[in-house]
């Protein structure tokens, strides 16, 4: 299980717009400078995350991004899989009917267990949560 460059970027645009929650709306380019993300592949994440529901856009002058939630409301769960998908091991966790050998397949316990883990760490950490270590 890989956490993709996009997700990583998504995170930082999420952790830059939690720390101006409540503000006008950023910039796509402030953010992009800030958060030392490629500005023309910072546009594709915010769309992904908008498409998630986790922003919002403006147009205009005053316009940038928003939050749509409260940064405590949004989990790295959250973010991730807006932009990346759902985090999965290997399909056979997710699969229904669920795979035919996971009866007997030994390590199919293993990676369920590390999966869930994962998968918990990340539903558990808000963005609030990053926000404030990132002051």
């Amino acid at each position: 299980m890989r956490i993709s460059k996009k997700a990583d970027y998504g995170i930082r645009a999420m952790v830059y717009l939690a720390s101006h929650h409540g503000h006008e709306c950023v910039p796509s380019h402030e953010i992009a400078n800030a958060m030392a993300v490629p500005y023309r592949f910072l546009g594709q994440v915010l769309y992904l995350l908008k498409l998630g529901g986790l922003t919002a856009s403006d147009k205009g002058a005053k316009g940038g991004w928003t939050l749509t939630k409260k940064p405590s409301d949004i989990s790295l769960l959250d973010i991730v899989e807006a932009v990346q998908g759902p985090i999965v091991m290997l399909p056979c966790l997710v699969e229904k009917p669920a795979c035919s050998f996971a009866e007997t397949c030994r390590p199919h316990a293993v990676w369920s267990s590390i999966q869930d883990s994962m998968r918990g760490h990340l539903e558990r950490t808000s963005l609030s949560s990053l926000a404030r270590k990132a002051k």
